[in-house]
């Protein structure tokens, strides 16, 4: 073993992502040989050796460390897609929290992710499944018409019984036509369920 080994978390298999990421096994100094290689790792890896790369202070808290433009920082991957199925799970979570603890304002939000659905999701008269920046992407599967028709249909019964909201029969309306969707293109007559076939 080498004394690299000895000191470092190394494996021919990396320990992230295919990568060795090292880590120290014992606290204490390095040898000579060991800070000269770690030296010309650096390098290889950076370009430049450690001393003449251009440092910055620590983070002093974690709202500076989100905040301060470090040179060379990367920003964090945020993943941007919505997907219609995981959506209509909270739009259906928001609507009955609004008809149970009597919250105009949930179902005002529930109302708005669901037009959002309906105004950005269909092309061609189809439904479709991701969306990124207001484009949608790939068809739509079983769950998503099947999450979105529930979704409809709470919508539906917390805003008849709330009352004092209009048109209640919009969103059964977009149900039933849905579900008409649903049932031309996924509807399997033979199997007597629906499958995600791409037609």
């Amino acid at each position: 073993m080498t004394e690299l080994q000895q000191q470092f978390t190394v494996s021919p298999n990396g320990n992230f992502e295919g990568q060795n990421v090292l880590q120290r096994r014992h606290h204490g100094q390095l040898s000579d040989k060991l800070e000269i290689a770690l030296d010309k790792l650096f390098t290889a890896r950076y370009g430049v050796n450690a001393e003449s790369l251009d440092t910055f202070p620590p983070a002093r808290n974690n709202q500076e460390a989100k905040t301060t433009n470090w040179p060379g920082r990367i920003p964090s991957v945020t993943d941007t897609k919505m997907i219609v199925a995981w959506n209509s799970l909270m739009i259906s979570g928001l609507a009955r929290a609004a008809g149970i603890f009597k919250q105009p304002s949930y179902l005002e939000i529930a109302a708005k992710a669901a037009n959002f659905i309906l105004v950005h999701q269909f092309v061609d008269g189809r439904f479709h499944r991701l969306n990124y920046d207001k484009q949608p992407h790939v068809l739509a599967q079983s769950e998503d018409y099947a999450f979105f028709i529930k979704a409809l249909l709470d919508l539906h019964q917390v805003t008849l019984g709330m009352g004092n909201v209009s048109s209640p029969s919009f969103w059964l309306e977009k149900a039933i036509a849905l579900q008409d969707e649903f049932n031309e293109f996924l509807w399997s007559v033979e199997l007597g369920i629906g499958v995600n076939l791409r037609r």
